[in-house]
């Protein structure tokens, strides 16, 4: 297919001001295929040409609040699907991403510093593991790399910054047959080490997190009451996660304790 857009964004300070930004049509296109060779087996295929904001720079810009033009971004894609059981379907693919890249430049204004690449592996399997257990899994292996004038001068690194090359997210709820209406739960994710800054001068180690819940849903006075327990940073993890132009810490381990019930 293909598609013709026009882009205009405009983002309002508080002092009344307005920053603007347009684009004259651009021309789009998509194309995909899917080809199922058994019931349980499904192959794909995809190429995307779309349009995606680059957003405004930060407030610690030098251009705090400008707004950027949008950019062209071109996504290539094949996998399969695969339903292992009628409950749990695994789905992985190899991708490619190309699109401009915008970061802090060493004079600290924030726009474009390249062009940068994303290529890998992305895996996923969710569904029931059993009647009482489900689990969504999901784990990117990539190389990304930056390319540009800026990063042939030196003046900014090959790594994009804030982005991890190896991320894992799983989640398992488990419903306890023995207890009707208690379930737990547990979320353990991972990101590799990646780089801090555009010009790749320090590292932001690995880390792993895992946050454990536990729910119980009754009835009291012809309502349904949840009581909910949830513990994040079991392990009470030291990390910083973020974007190109600044990071932030996580919290450190938090316990909540909540009672809900609807009202009406």
């Amino acid at each position: 297919g293909v598609d013709k857009t026009r882009f205009n964004k405009t983002f309002a300070l508080r002092d009344g001001s307005r920053n603007e930004r347009n684009l004259s049509h651009e021309t789009l296109g998509y194309a995909s295929i899917l080809y199922r060779p058994t019931p349980r087996l499904s192959l794909f295929a995809s190429y995307v040409k779309g349009l995606e904001n680059s957003g405004v720079a930060p407030i610690n810009a030098r251009n705090a609040y400008a707004v950027l033009p949008p950019v062209i971004a071109e996504q290539w894609e094949a996998g399969g699907q695969y339903r292992l059981t009628p409950d749990l379907t695994l789905i992985s693919a190899l991708f490619r991403i190309e699109k401009p890249f915008a970061g802090m430049r060493d004079d600290g204004i924030y726009d474009f510093v390249g062009d940068i690449r994303h290529q890998g592996l992305e895996v996923s399997l969710s569904g029931r593991l059993s009647p009482q257990t489900r689990i969504s899994l999901g784990a990117v292996a990539m190389s990304q790399q930056l390319s540009g004038p800026l990063v042939d001068a030196g003046r900014v690194g090959k790594q994009p910054p804030g982005t991890s090359p190896r991320i894992v997210n799983l989640t398992l709820n488990h419903t306890i047959a023995a207890v009707p209406g208690l379930s737990v739960d547990a979320n353990l994710a991972h990101n590799s080490a990646r780089a801090a800054d555009n010009r790749n001068s320090w590292t932001i180690p690995a880390y792993t997190r895992l946050n454990l819940g536990a729910r119980y849903v009754w009835q009291a006075f012809d309502r349904p009451l949840t009581l909910r327990a949830y513990v994040t940073n079991v392990t009470d993890e030291t990390a910083f996660v973020g974007q190109s132009w600044g990071q932030m810490l996580l919290f450190d381990r938090t316990v909540r304790l909540s009672l809900t019930a609807p009202v009406g």
